[in-house]
């Protein structure tokens, strides 16, 4: 049954015109790039996937933040493992920031995290989230491109063949079923060709896309969680007291004076001047 597949596909190439070797060609490049893409992708997501389980056994496991920081240095690959020494980072900075001064003028604001300690560990394990979905992501563009695009190529290569057929149909002197069915057949392997490169990337991709997705909630539970912690904990709370100055006590009311008493006149003056009168 093989060889009698692969004779038929021998043959069938080697009726084929140069335009429908140039599309086979095409799609063959296409299927190797996919497949190495494929075996890639599947064994990154496979490592993340136990990395990732063994992050989870050091957290499970630990009684603090610095031991998890120490455990999970020597997991390098693991998004959560990432994810948690951007926490890490962020919340050493804060320790080495001190306190932060409000400011009146736009221009001058730092470019340092905002003064809710909290805040800043979320929006640091946010942006590392992100960026190791980017990271794991990438390859699956030519993934989802190859799949949506060979058949349109295979499918090219097929009415070119069949055209090329009927043209020299048009142009024999007699026609038969024998004289038609090669160019036909040659031209029906360059759509068999682009679905067989379209299938294999379009399975992968729904794969990898959904296994990305469950890494992805997972990694927002763990934010979830990681925040719940450093909540609990009160470091937010301290550090928030930390970076707002205390406030000033009111000044004391003045109490208000007595009017100065008037003049005292003079006896004397007033008795000569009615004696005068």
């Amino acid at each position: 049954m093989n060889d009698s597949l692969w004779s038929f596909i021998t043959q069938s190439t080697a009726a084929s015109g140069g335009v429908e070797i140039g599309v086979l060609v095409l799609l063959l490049l296409l299927s190797v790039f996919s497949w190495c893409i494929i075996l890639m992708k599947g064994v990154d997501l496979l490592g993340v996937r136990r990395k990732n389980e063994r992050f989870l056994k050091i957290l499970s496991q630990a009684p603090d933040f610095g031991t998890v920081a120490a455990a999970s240095s020597t997991i390098e690959d693991s998004t959560l493992a990432r994810v948690f020494r951007a926490a890490m980072a962020a919340l050493e900075q804060r320790a080495a920031a001190g306190e932060h001064a409000a400011v009146s003028d736009p221009r001058k604001i730092p470019l340092t995290p905002p003064a809710n300690a909290a805040e800043a560990v979320t929006l640091s394990m946010q942006h590392a989230s992100t960026n190791e979905i980017q990271r794991l992501e990438k390859g699956l563009g030519y993934l989802a491109t190859t799949g949506s695009v060979s058949p349109f190529i295979g499918l090219f290569g097929t009415v070119w063949g069949i055209m090329a057929t009927f043209h020299s149909l048009g142009m024999a002197t007699t026609t038969s079923l024998a004289v038609v069915a090669p160019g036909i057949s040659s031209a029906l392997i360059a759509t068999a060709a682009g679905l067989a490169v379209a299938i294999p990337a379009v399975v992968a991709f729904n794969l990898f896309q959904t296994r990305l997705d469950i890494l992805n909630e997972q990694m927002q539970q763990f934010i979830e969680r990681t925040d719940a912690l450093i909540r609990a904990s009160g470091y937010a709370r301290s550090a928030e007291r930390a970076a707002v100055p205390a406030p000033q006590a009111p000044p004391a009311p003045q109490v208000p004076q007595a009017p100065p008493a008037p003049p005292a006149k003079n006896l004397a003056s007033s008795t000569v001047q009615s004696g005068g009168a």
